[in-house]
């Protein structure tokens, strides 16, 4: 053992003199290119990374060097802290020492530079480990969260190469398992849970204990060449757009490089040491606590969980998987962390405990209480002085309550209605929501906020980030853009890049307004609806999967924000006036074939369909089939209106570039009709 940490001592050392060296080797890093040039297609291809005067003072750096560099740094501090029953502590250096032996276990058994490790894990230690082990190894980390989907799996794992995948249970196991003959280059599935034994009777299957036997047999020597074979501008990650089990199977994977995620967690660090995004003076430069809650198979978990601690020198606390999500917040008070990463769900949750918790407040405290919210809420957004009866009484509850040193909220998911950000301000907590896919800078990827406290885009949390806008004729309605050095370095499997113009821009595919110069989405193709439940439903996924299970349907748009279900708006194929270009009441062909064919009743008027008995019946079990789907994101749709014309590019309810839905329009035209959906609701 003494040896063994001599040798982790001696690698640390080594890669910072490694680091030094690619740092200064700029020959494929940086040079004035066109911005084609600086996306990639291909896995093992290196991309020519920004680099510019204003962004020089932040040196390429790959995730192993960032790794052991933070490691050194803060070697004895506990990386880990995990309760199952008892609190264990895992120092950085033990952290890096396990990441080690999962590393050459890899090498053992095969894994090649540049080939994917795929990724079936809850929270865990254990998953962390795999993670930098596999990227030290010389792997590509590959999200693979969408076990539902039989033909994503095996068009995902195929594309990207995954030669090893990391599961948690004997049931992901099977899952993969069921996919195996139709993969080329899977050589074994690797079990991370504890208990996992080594009676497991499959030759294509090890646990993670004798994945790290095995690798006892790779010299150290070898792991240190491997080690040091990596580059910033070489791709380290393959991510996917989330929801995608309700889209098309083959979605394309955006790569990111070491720099983009990297450069990522360390601006983020910056921010939150220097308190731009909370006040973190009570610390004293104690570590930074962090309870993490979201796998990580996305961007933005992938930088604040994974390497946003390595940035800060923060402890992750994790509890044991088997702990319902909303019992976390009774851990809270226990861990008191400065840093919470939660999702929309459990955000509503904490909310209504604060709420149910101050609700027996008596006359007087109660009015105190209200009015020291008030008067915080005045100082975060107008900057009005703060009494010190208010601070005082604020910090009296929030201290009572376990959460007086929350001083950041990093929240995943869509975002939700302006008054929980008020409410958190109003207890002296920052909260900063990102989507899931922010971090991908990629097609799809960014999301602008008009509120300056609801800033999850990139452009706003992160500096050397260039936007600009190309107006779509008359309508005062932009085509967003956007360019920086913490883009996606390319999309996987796909050379020709139309999304990319000659000066680097890449296409998000939003449809902006500007006013006064502050932009915001009001149109996109990455639109969500966000229930009271907190539950957060594709629009695209669920309408995408709608009109493939009923052709006749022309457009379907999901409603339901804040309410306790969605709803659809639903419109039916119809012939165009060539002249007006507006739609007819008269069914196309195809319509009324399929009618016969199915309702066995002949139809030509729109109006007769949409009022036909068999054709709602057939909608209910198409209603049905989606909700079983999107069960396990805990929504559901519960009624549907079929609008008595199809909505209409002259009258700009359709993008005409795009031919996205512009849904905020749509809502507001056809307001009378959504509540009809909700009759007993105030929509």
């Amino acid at each position: 053992m003494a040896a063994q940490s001599r040798w982790v001592s001696k690698v640390l050392n080594e890669h910072e003199a490694q680091d030094d060296d690619v740092d200064d080797d700029r020959s494929t890093i940086d040079s004035p290119v066109l911005g084609k040039d600086h996306f990639v297609h291909r896995v093992e291809d290196a991309a020519i990374l920004r680099l510019t005067d204003s962004n020089s003072e932040y040196p390429p750096v790959t995730i192993p060097s960032f790794f052991a560099k933070s490691c050194r740094k803060h070697k004895r501090k506990p990386a880990f802290v995990t309760f199952n029953t008892i609190f264990n502590t895992i120092s950085y250096e033990e952290y890096y020492r396990r990441a080690l032996s999962v590393a050459k276990g890899l090498i053992q058994l095969g894994l090649k530079p540049h080939e994917g490790v795929g990724f079936m894990c809850q929270l865990s230690v254990r998953m962390f480990d795999a993670i930098m082990g596999a990227i030290l190894a010389g792997g590509v980390f590959v999200d693979l969260y969408a076990p539902g989907n039989k033909t994503w799996l095996i068009n995902t794992m195929a594309e990207a190469k995954v030669a090893f995948v990391f599961v948690d249970s004997i049931f992901t196991r099977d899952i993969q398992l069921d996919v195996w003959d139709e993969l080329v280059h899977m050589r074994s599935i690797i079990i991370t849970e504890a208990s996992a034994t080594s009676s497991i009777q499959d030759s294509r299957t090890v646990t993670l204990q004798q994945l790290i036997k095995e690798g006892i047999k790779v010299k150290q020597d070898m792991l240190a060449h491997r080690i040091g074979t990596h580059a910033p501008n070489r791709c380290c990650a393959i991510f996917y757009r989330s929801n995608e089990t309700l889209n098309q199977p083959n979605t394309p994977g955006v790569m990111m490089s070491h720099d983009s995620l990297t450069l990522m967690a360390v601006l983020l660090g910056e921010k939150i040491l220097n308190g731009e995004l909370g006040d973190f003076s009570h610390l004293h430069k104690k570590s930074y606590r962090l309870i993490p809650t979201l796998p990580i198979t996305k961007p933005a978990a992938f930088v604040i969980e994974l390497l946003l601690p390595l940035a800060i020198g923060g402890s992750i606390h994790i509890f044991n998987s088997n702990i319902k999500a909303r019992c976390v917040w009774t851990w809270v008070p226990a861990v008191e962390p400065h840093i919470l990463c939660v999702t929309n769900k459990m955000w509503i949750q904490l909310r209504n405990r604060i709420v149910e918790k101050t609700r027996g407040l008596t006359n007087l405290k109660g009015w105190l209480f209200e009015y020291a919210k008030k008067r915080m809420l005045d100082s975060h957004l107008k900057g009005k002085p703060l009494p010190k009866l208010a601070r005082i009484v604020i910090e009296g509850v929030t201290e009572r309550l376990g959460i007086r040193k929350v001083g950041l909220f990093l929240c995943f998911g869509a975002a939700l209605p302006q008054m929980h950000f008020e409410y958190f301000l109003s207890l002296n907590i920052q909260v900063i929501p990102f989507k899931e896919d922010d971090f991908l800078s990629g097609p799809n990827g960014v999301c602008m906020n008009r509120n300056n406290i609801m800033a999850d885009s990139i452009g706003t949390i992160f500096p050397q980030f260039e936007k600009k806008m190309i107006r779509l004729g008359k309508t005062g309605a932009h085509r967003l853009f956007v360019k920086g050095r913490h883009m996606c370095m390319g999309i996987l499997q796909s050379p020709k890049l139309e999304l990319v113009d000659d000066e680097g821009f890449l296409d998000t595919q939003s449809l902006i307004m500007s006013i006064e110069e502050e932009v915001f989405v009001v149109g996109s193709t990455r639109d969500e609806v966000v229930l009271k439940t907190g539950a957060v439903l594709s629009c695209r996924g669920v309408e995408n999967c709608f009109k493939r299970l009923l052709p006749i349907v022309a457009s379907c748009m999901v409603v339901g924000d804040n309410m306790a279900a969605a709803g659809l708006l639903i419109t039916l194929k119809t012939v165009i006036n060539p002249d007006t270009l507006q739609a007819t009441d008269l069914l196309p062909p195809e319509v009324q074939a399929w009618c016969e064919q199915k309702l066995e009743t002949q139809y030509s008027s729109a109006k007769f369909l949409a009022g036909s008995k068999k054709l709602h019946v057939v909608i209910n079990v198409m209603v049905v089939s989606i909700n079983n789907l999107i069960r396990r994101c805990g929504g559901w749709i519960e009624a549907y209106k079929i609008l008595p014309r199809n909505f209409s590019i002259l009258d700009m309810e359709i993008d005409p570039v795009s031919l996205e839905l512009n849904r905020n329009l749509i809502k507001e035209r056809y307001r009378d009709d959504i509540l009809t959906l909700y009759p007993n609701a105030d929509y």
